[in-house]
């Protein structure tokens, strides 16, 4: 695994738990 791909792959689950705590609340909300 080069390094470009291992920080490609970090970005991308911050993006992901990031869209996951701003949606979970307002899916709980409903």
């Amino acid at each position: 695994m080069s390094g470009s791909t291992f920080i490609a792959m970090v970005v991308m689950i911050l993006v992901l738990l990031f869209i996951l705590m701003s949606i979970g609340p307002l899916i709980s909300a409903f």
